[in-house]
């Protein structure tokens, strides 16, 4: 049986598109970095009687992530916050991390 050599990953463009999942554009089809609460806290107001953010703008709520605290979790509107139906989560820096 012959061996099998496996090239190092690494941040490749193929067809214009970077191979890294975080760079480049989202897998939500957006590009580069949004606001959240950490990058443009002015676009956020407070969620009475909680620890989350809603965006005056769209009307998403964001709330760090009680677990690891190094993303978001939004939530499309109050209801769904309230009934615990995420959306996507979001790294504090504003890429895309993952949709639900």
């Amino acid at each position: 049986m012959a061996a099998i050599t496996l090239a190092p990953v690494t941040e490749q463009t193929i067809a214009g598109e970077s191979t890294n999942p975080q760079s480049g554009p989202d897998r939500d089809g957006s590009s580069g970095a949004r606001e959240n609460p950490t990058t443009d806290p002015k676009a956020f107001e407070p969620v009475e009687g909680t620890p989350a953010k809603r965006n005056k703008e769209t009307g998403e709520i964001w709330e760090r992530d009680k677990l690891h605290k190094d993303h978001y979790e939004v939530y499309k509107n109050k209801k769904k916050y309230d009934n615990g139906k995420r959306t996507r989560s979001v790294w504090q820096d504003g890429r895309f991390k993952e949709k639900f």
